[in-house]
């Protein structure tokens, strides 16, 4: 099981490579819950914290992805009555509720730089890497400005 798991985290890791390439949401969404499940797995097979934070990194490189994604359909979908309001996919079909899409926007809002240096030292510092903490970045990191 622990080879599955293995083989499982390099193909997302290579699939997360290209995430900033990525533009179906479906697809993004579909990698962070491979991602997801090879998390659960670790942390419920006690596999250590090593394999927990590969998962957890790549969920959180897929929710800031689908966080980029969400606010580009924000701001190209007008409002209902708008005649340049195109039928699209909502969130419920891909499984996505308010609170994700709005975390996940949160997410993607911390400077990419701030994203690498926490991974970096969490993981030097063997502690667990968790959403709650990029959060916690975001809402200290304050605004980007237009020029970034």
């Amino acid at each position: 099981m622990v080879d599955r798991l293995l083989r499982e985290l390099t193909m997302l890791a290579e699939l997360a490579q290209s995430l900033g390439e990525i533009t179906d949401l479906q697809e993004v969404k579909s990698l962070r819950d491979r991602a997801e499940a090879a998390r659960h797995y670790a942390q419920n097979a006690a596999l250590g914290l090593n394999f927990q934070n590969q998962a957890t990194e790549l969920i959180l490189r897929a929710e800031r992805r689908a966080g980029e994604l969400l606010t580009l359909l924000v701001k190209r979908g007008g409002d209902r009555k708008s005649n340049s309001h195109v039928e699209s996919v909502k969130l419920s079909d891909l499984g996505i509720d308010h609170n994700q899409s709005a975390r996940w926007q949160r997410e993607a809002a911390v400077p990419d730089d701030v994203f690498e240096k926490y991974i970096a030292a969490t993981k030097r510092a063997g502690k667990e890497i968790t959403a709650r903490e990029l959060l916690r970045l975001e809402r200290t990191s304050g605004p980007k400005s237009e020029n970034e």
